[in-house]
């Protein structure tokens, strides 16, 4: 066993992996998210300052306990918002992460539940004031055409059985802004618990030049596996290899607040072949905590809440076991995040 010196600690902030610890049993929680800085980086944790953002339609800056949001529609019925990037960003391939959360649900029912139609992930090369229509529409779609040349990703709450929606809360990745799944509804995906709970949501989207895969959850911890994946072929979709991206929201029958809390957006982003750090119980009270040492560079940190930013460095001794970093930790009572940063 060898004892590895600890390594430089460097300014960039990617979580690439995380761990819970709960009641002193070890549980690998998930989470693979690198980003490689590209031509344009769009990095709001905030919304105070929207400089290099047009916000379209009933969208609006607004005050509220999770800090300055961008609301792409309120609680009132038929509405339609959008918000987009001023400043075009490449898209042969790229990773963006946001945070959001749907409050205020009401109105009508569509037999399953109250409160429409959750919000869209849009790149689009038609214009920084694109909007398409309320409701179902959910502000990339519309009559007689939605916003065309682009990746429209929805996080719908409202079940609309003409666009062939597999149920009322559910993912889905379309395209040339057409809300309609199709027979079958391929490319969707049902999600639990509603997006429209009033929790915060995380979300992933990723595209390697092949696929986009998108991945949504309220723990903050991105999964080692999306829960949906489509190919297709950005740049022949956008007709460009450069595009504005953003995102849109509406309201009809039903309605609810719909807040963007943060955004990131990282273009020539590579997802695959991520360190991913494992743990293993050696104790009922010590676990070991491992990953590649081909990750060079990494510092490993731990946060006791993982909504929070108060992440500090392990300082625990990091030994070299075969070709893994290895940390022994002991356990504790309540929960426990890790993650690698660099």
């Amino acid at each position: 066993m060898k004892t590895r010196p600890k390594a430089d600690r460097l300014p960039l902030t990617p979580v690439i992996a995380g761990i819970q610890m709960r009641n002193f049993f070890a549980t690998c929680i998930v989470a693979a998210s690198v980003f490689r800085i590209g031509a344009i980086d769009y990095i709001f944790n905030n919304f105070t300052n929207t400089a290099n953002l047009a916000l379209n339609g009933n969208a609006v800056v607004t005050n509220t306990a999770d800090g300055f949001v961008i609301r792409l529609v309120t609680s009132e019925g038929w509405e339609t918002g959008s918000v987009f990037s001023t400043l075009p960003v490449q898209v042969s391939s790229f990773s963006a992460n946001f945070k959001f959360r749907i409050t205020n649900s009401g109105g009508g029912s569509d037999g399953i539940d109250s409160g429409a139609d959750g919000l869209a992930f849009i790149i689009q090369a038609v214009s920084t004031n694109a909007l398409g229509s309320y409701g179902g529409y959910l502000g990339y779609a519309g009559i007689p055409a939605g916003i065309t040349n682009s990746i429209d990703i929805e996080f719908d709450t409202w079940y609309n059985p003409e666009f062939h929606d597999p149920d009322s809360n559910h993912l889905g990745i379309n395209t040339n802004g057409v809300a309609d799944h199709g027979v079958g509804s391929p490319y969707t995906v049902h999600v639990d618990p509603r997006f429209d709970d009033g929790n915060l949501w995380f979300a992933w989207v990723d595209y390697d030049g092949t696929n986009v895969q998108v991945s949504a959850n309220e723990l903050g911890v991105r999964p080692q596996s999306p829960n949906l994946i489509r190919p297709l072929n950005a740049t022949n979709l956008i007709g460009n290899t450069n595009a504005f991206v953003g995102f849109s929201s509406g309201t009809g029958d039903g309605w609810e607040n719909v807040d963007v809390l943060s955004f990131e957006y990282h273009d020539n982003a590579i997802a695959a072949n991520l360190p991913v750090l494992q743990v293993s119980s050696i104790s009922t009270n010590s676990i070991t905590i491992s990953w590649p040492i081909s990750a060079i560079g990494f510092t490993l940190q731990e946060n006791s809440y993982l909504p929070t930013t108060n992440w500090i460095d392990v300082t625990n001794t990091i030994n070299v076991i075969g070709d893994q970093d290895q940390v022994n930790i002991p356990t504790t009572s309540g929960n426990r995040f890790y993650r690698l940063k660099r």
